[in-house]
Parts: structure tokens; sequence; C-alpha cells
């Protein structure tokens, strides 16, 4: 199941009134519980999907081809250990998330899992991440943070046009934005098991609620960042046949 922001949204509801009140927290425990084995699971299923994608060999083989001509010596023993062991690495947690589900086991008992796949994510992005930010890159985008803030600058802004218009640069963009949509969507998880742990521990639904609306907020940007992925198609307008 993919959860989108409307669905945390929802869940945040629950814990903002769970907390106003002061009424049994039965309720919210067993809202944040299911939120955070769905995230979990969508963050098995897109990480796995994401990792085993051609793409990553593709972006790798940039990556590597790049820094050959650089060697920085730390990045470049990352990558000489090769993809097949981090995507090895991703598909085992992401099982072991699935199997842990399909288990039932607690929820709480289930976030080590998380934490390593999201630690596996990274290192299969490095491809992507190396290949964009070791160009050359045009100005202004050879300045990070403002990489940074274009890879996540709204559809239609400024911003976001001008890297779009960089034709040589759109795959490694694609790329560095698919890895961050897949980071996130582990950092929600992880999010969510903290907020279901907050709750069955008994630390009440406002330390809950903080890590919810975190994980709302890299929801959000899942979402922006699938659009900028994959923009809507536009339709073509109906043809007046003057009926």
């Amino acid at each position: 199941m993919s959860w989108a922001a409307a669905d945390l949204a929802r869940v945040c509801g629950v814990l903002e009134r769970s907390g106003q009140t002061a009424v049994d927290l039965a309720e919210a425990e067993a809202e944040v519980s299911a939120a955070a084995s769905d995230w979990m699971a969508t963050a098995a299923e897109r990480a796995s999907e994401w990792a085993a994608g051609p793409a990553r060999d593709q972006e790798w083989e940039r990556a590597v081809e790049k820094l050959a001509r650089q060697k920085p010596p730390s990045i470049w023993r990352t990558l000489s250990d090769g993809l097949w062991v981090y995507r090895a690495k991703v598909e085992k947690c992401s099982a072991a998330i699935v199997a842990e589900e399909a288990l039932d086991r607690p929820v709480r008992t289930r976030g080590a899992s998380v934490a390593l796949l999201a630690a596996a994510v990274a290192k299969v992005g490095v491809g992507a991440n190396q290949a964009l930010i070791r160009g050359p890159l045009p100005t202004p985008f050879n300045v990070l943070p403002v990489l940074r803030k274009a890879l996540v600058a709204p559809p239609g802004s400024e911003l976001a046009g001008r890297l779009a218009s960089e034709d040589r640069l759109a795959p490694d963009v694609v790329g560095v934005r698919a890895e961050m949509a897949v980071s996130a969507t582990v950092q929600a998880a992880q999010l969510m098991w903290s907020a279901a742990v907050a709750l069955e521990e008994g630390l009440g639904a406002g330390t809950a609620l903080e890590q919810a609306n975190a994980a709302l907020r890299h929801a959000e940007l899942i979402g922006l960042l699938d659009r900028l992925i994959e923009p809507p198609a536009i339709q073509p307008p109906l043809f007046d046949c003057g009926l």
C-alpha cells in the first residue's frame, strides 16, 4: 500500500485530537501502528524496485567514468566495491521487512531492518549523486546549495525551469531525484516507527505527533519529487465536432 500525504495528514489529525482531549489513546495507537507498518512495507517495495532498476547500472557507470579521472580516494573505494554488493543489501533488508510484516511481528521490533535499509539505499544512491556532482556543472548549479535547491524546486518555478533546460544533466538529475524519493520514503517509515514506539512507551501523543508531522513533510517531498521525475501528461483538448 502506497501512502500519500493525505493519509498521513489524517493520522496526524487523530493524534492532535487524542492529545487535546486526553481520550483513550487506543485509536491513535492503532492508526499510527498501521501507518508505520504500511510505510515500512512501501519503503521495502520501492527501495527494492529502485535498486534493481537498469538505470542504477547506467548511473554507476557514469560515476565510475567521472571518478576515474578525478580519483577522490574515499569515494573511489566506495564505488570500487561494486553496485551488486549494495543492491544485495537493499534486497536483503527489504526482504527482512516483508518477512517481519508477514509474521505479524510487533512494530516496535521492526525498526532495525528499516535503519539498515536506509543505509543500503544511501550506498546504491552514491552512483547517481556522484554522476551528477562530478560535473562539470554549469552556473549556477556548480554551487552545491543552489543545485540541491533546484532539485526540489516546484514545477514551473524559475530554478526548476533552468535545471530542466540543461539537457546534458537530465539523466543524472532524474537519478538523484529518484534516490531522494526512495530515501524520503524510508525516512518516513522510520519516523512513523518512532511515532508508534513513542505511543507504546507512554511518551504521549505530542511526541508521536512531532514524528508523524516530520513524516508528513517527507511524504509531501516524495509527491513533489515524483511529479518532477514524471510530470503528469498534458491531455490534448477534445476535438469540437460541433455536436
